[in-house]
């Protein structure tokens, strides 16, 4: 018979709070919360054993065709790098080079004057018995908290930065639409010729301008901004709010006092780069389109939506929701969108599917960029929301509707994008992109 074993009563306590602890930590943190997040392709492979030779979902060969492979199969697919990757969910986030920049953010959004505007603007919310909802932009203005604020964009600060003899490199401090608020962004253009059309290059979540136009290794933007630049192209590439951190300033507080969401104080910024290249004599007449990858391809549709200066919008790699999706995930009765950051953080797909904006966004041109392998495990839905924006953006009139798909993850091939948006912008050039044919499966 084997011998009993006791522990004295202290360490049983200890134990005994330990194991309480976890379980609430478990059920109001969530470990999943305090680990870093990076979106996986799908597969469950590291990402640094993925390769662009494996075989695309048969229902996505149906609807799209072969796509291309514009990177060699033994290239590796990279999520994130730098410190966006390396400890931005917990107590290290105070050294995140852009911590700074979300605490700003926090303390606006909570503060007396943000607390004032609030209650001057419930008071005319429930005074305007006028239709203040009169058409879908206002309605999505409103549900984004994106309020109308005069023009801004003024360069407070700018600074040359190194990178090769091709391109000229800066980094800008700009001025926000949402007074007292500035925001970081990095520009590249030809060093050799002036520019031919300008993007705002919004780069997604774990992502930073420095990827986007290559000053430091890649991710999985595959420094699109840089490929822009070297085509031609002035690029400014802002920084959005691209650490999924719960804060309850920008999240809950910023929403009650201030009526802005996460998405509102990122498309203010995006409105006042569009004043910026507006007011610049040298851009100004040039077409502008914005480019945007994952949380940024939504931004990017955002802000097309929003304003109708934007000539061409490029979303990557955001078609992720069904409409079945969506209502089994951010419906209100779901626990999902009470327990998460879904409550503050991504309030608007409750309200406007991606086709909804692709009614806004017609007759610009609309370009969807989509990884064959960013559809694993969602690949019926991605094609039945793909087929959706095309029906809604030619039944609003759009007849410049194009998709880039090829053999990649959650990423951007700007070596196909390039041309395609070449030829959406310069009407009559050849582009060189691929892109599937106009079949029955794709419309």
């Amino acid at each position: 018979m084997g011998r009993k074993v006791s522990f004295p009563r202290s360490t049983a306590a200890a134990l005994l709070l330990a194991f309480l602890a976890g379980v609430l930590l478990q059920k109001f943190v969530g470990l999943g919360r305090l680990l870093p997040r990076p979106e996986r392709s799908g597969s469950a492979a590291p990402a640094d054993t993925l390769r662009y030779d494996a075989p695309v979902p048969p229902a996505a060969l149906a609807a799209f065709g072969e796509p291309a492979a514009p990177f060699p199969p033994e290239s590796v697919y990279v999520y994130s790098t730098g410190p966006e990757r390396d400890g931005t969910g917990r107590a290290a986030f105070s050294s995140y080079r852009y911590a700074k920049h979300y605490r700003e953010v926090a303390a606006r959004l909570a503060s007396p004057e943000a607390k004032e505007r609030a209650r001057r603007a419930r008071e005319r919310f429930w005074a305007d018995r006028t239709g203040r909802y009169a058409t879908q932009r206002k309605v999505l203005r409103e549900a984004l908290g994106v309020a109308e604020a005069p023009p801004a964009g003024r360069v407070i600060t700018r600074a040359a930065v190194g990178g090769e003899g091709t391109l000229l490199l800066s980094r800008l401090e700009m001025e926000s639409r949402i007074d007292s608020l500035s925001f970081p962004v990095c520009a590249a253009r030809p060093a050799d010729r002036a520019p031919a059309a300008v993007v705002i290059a919004v780069h997604g979540h774990s992502g930073a301008p420095e990827k986007v136009i290559g000053l430091e290794p890649r991710d999985y933007t595959r420094a699109f901004g840089a490929e822009l630049a070297r085509a031609g192209y002035a690029v400014f590439a802002p920084y959005v709010l691209g650490v999924s951190r719960l804060n309850a300033n920008i999240h809950g507080l910023g929403l009650l006092y201030s009526r802005n969401t996460k998405y509102s104080v990122d498309l203010q910024k995006l409105l006042a780069l569009v004043d910026h290249v507006h007011a610049d004599p040298e851009l100004a007449g040039l077409p502008l389109a914005v480019y945007g990858i994952s949380y940024g391809g939504r931004l990017a549709l955002l802000l097309a939506a929003l304003d109708d200066r934007v000539d061409a919008v490029v979303a990557s790699g955001a078609m992720k929701y069904s409409p079945a999706w969506l209502e089994e995930h951010y419906r209100l009765e779901n626990d999902v969108y009470w327990a998460n950051e879904t409550m503050w953080n991504r309030p608007y797909p409750v309200l406007f599917l991606f086709q909804d904006l692709a009614r806004l966004v017609a007759p610009r041109p609309l370009l969807l960029e989509t990884g064959a392998y960013d559809l694993f495990g969602r690949s019926a839905s991605m094609v039945e929301e793909i087929r959706a924006v095309r029906r809604a953006y030619a039944a609003a009139g759009g007849e410049r509707f194009e998709t880039v798909w090829f053999r990649g993850y959650h990423e951007t091939a700007p070596s196909l994008v390039v041309p395609v948006l070449d030829r959406m912008l310069f009407p009559g050039t050849a582009g060189k992109g691929h892109h599937p044919p106009e079949n029955a499966g794709n419309r």
